[in-house]
């Protein structure tokens, strides 16, 4: 998962507030992340199949692999 750089100025306010905006901020970050994660594991799947399929080999566990990424 990549790193995330938070920049002080939205994230301080988000917590402190009293309002419950905290735990949304974190909740949007997480699933900005989550998001991002699922995207680019997809990416690489497509493009070890492609691989795979162009050098003739075969990839064993996809159905796993795609059920977990789901």
């Amino acid at each position: 998962m990549p790193f995330v750089v938070v920049d002080t100025s939205v994230s301080l306010p988000a917590t402190l507030s009293p309002g419950g905006m905290m735990r949304r901020f974190w909740v949007v970050l997480a699933l900005g992340a989550l998001t991002y994660e699922v995207e680019h594991r997809q990416l690489e799947l497509d493009e070890l199949s492609q691989r795979a399929k162009r050098e003739g080999g075969v990839v064993g566990g996809l159905k796993v692999v795609r059920n977990r990424v789901e």
